[in-house]
């Protein structure tokens, strides 16, 4: 039980780093509790927070410390900097957890899976040409 709360703990972080599905996805969410029980509340309120998109300006002020000192850092070492945020989140406003189909960008809390690299994730060509 410790391993199953640690995965779904472990996914619903990876999705809180972008939040929506597409409008074509249908969640289904079986449990063997109760619809009254605590795990699925928590399960049915999961689903709803992973159909929300999550402001990039939101995700931005979260990491602004960190990524201040390692722009430091990088001025100070000539270092380049790079910004996946574009690659990872597109160019709108928003941030979505889901790309294509809805299939999810990420395949645990901070791993993204190989075929959204592969597809979408662009910002280290100019350094490898």
């Amino acid at each position: 039980m410790k391993n199953l709360a640690l995965a779904f703990a472990h996914f619903v972080f990876a999705s809180s780093l972008a939040g929506a599905a597409s409008a074509q996805t249908q969640w289904d969410l079986p449990t063997n509790y109760a619809s009254s029980a605590f795990h699925t509340k928590n399960i049915v309120e999961f689903a709803a927070d992973v159909e929300k998109a999550i402001p990039l300006a939101e995700l931005q002020a979260v990491h602004a410390t960190v990524n201040a000192k390692l722009r430091a850092v990088g001025e100070h070492t000539g270092a380049t900097i790079l910004d996946m945020h574009n690659d990872i989140c597109g160019s709108g406003d928003d941030c979505l957890s889901f790309f294509g189909i809805g299939e999810p960008k990420f395949s645990d809390n901070v791993h993204l899976r190989p075929v959204f690299v592969r597809e979408h994730l662009r910002f280290l060509d100019p350094l490898l040409k």
